[in-house]
């Protein structure tokens, strides 16, 4: 008998508070940069209070945060790519 698959749960990138993948319970974003796509995923609560328009510079702190639960190797590589979008 094989054993079911851990799921991982998701953790908001503006507080950190982990999440289970069920609908409903976070909100996930994708920045569009022209030449990728990066993502976010914040909880309902940091949704709410980050709703409208959040500063550039969270929202970078957001997909860094994303980028560093990929790897170290995925976070240099989107930071390098965050930094081009600066110039």
């Amino acid at each position: 008998m094989s054993r079911r698959p851990v799921v991982e749960p998701i953790a908001c990138d503006c507080c950190g508070k982990p999440l289970l993948p069920v609908f409903g319970t976070f909100h996930r974003v994708e920045r569009e940069f022209g030449w990728a796509s990066l993502p976010y995923v914040l909880c309902g609560d940091c949704a709410l209070q980050h709703r409208g328009n959040p500063s550039e510079a969270r929202v970078r702190e957001w997909i860094m945060t994303r980028a560093a639960r990929a790897g170290a190797e995925w976070s240099r590589s989107v930071g390098q790519l965050l930094g081009e979008a600066i110039r």
